[in-house]
C-alpha cells in the first residue's frame, strides 16, 4: 500500500488577518493532510518556496515590500519553482490581472478580490487534483 502524499500549499500574504483566515478555510475544508505554509511577502514567500517545495502557491499580488510580481520573476528563472502552479488574487483591475497570466506561465489562475473563500477552494482543489 503507497502513502498518501501529504500536499503543501504557501500562501504568501501581507495582511495577517487573511492569511489566518485563508490557512484556516483551507485547511478545515480541503481535508486531505494539507499543510499550509504563511509568508508575508514576496522575498519570505521564495525563501519558504525553495525550503518548503509547495504543490501550489496562493499569491497576493500587491504588497509593499516584494510584491507578487517579484515573486513571480524570481520563481520564472528558478528551475525548483518555475513548474508550481501559482494562483494569484488581486483588486487589481482585470486586464493588469490578464496582463500577469500572459507574462508568467506558472499563473494558473487569477482572482480578483475580495475572493470568497469557497471559490477559492474550488481553484485550489482543481490545481491539486482534489
Amino acid at each position: 500500500m503507497g502513502m498518501i502524499k501529504s500536499r503543501k500549499i504557501l500562501i504568501v500574504e501581507d495582511n495577517p488577518v487573511v492569511s489566518k483566515v485563508l490557512e484556516r478555510y483551507t485547511q478545515t475544508k480541503l481535508d486531505c493532510g494539507l499543510t499550509v505554509h504563511l509568508a508575508s511577502d514576496g522575498l519570505k514567500g521564495y525563501e519558504m518556496a525553495v525550503a518548503q517545495k509547495p504543490d501550489l502557491i496562493l499569491l497576493d499580488l500587491n504588497m509593499p515590500i516584494y510584491n507578487g510580481k517579484w515573486f513571480l520573476e524570481t520563481s520564472k528563472i528558478d528551475p525548483l519553482l518555475a513548474d508550481t502552479p501559482v494562483i494569484v488574487y488581486s483588486a487589481a483591475d482585470d486586464n493588469a490581472v490578464k496582463l500577469i497570466q500572459k507574462e508568467f506561465p506558472a499563473v494558473k489562475a487569477a482572482l480578483k478580490k475580495p475572493v470568497t473563500p469557497s471559490h477559492l477552494v474550488k481553484v485550489i482543489q482543481q490545481y491539486l487534483s482534489i
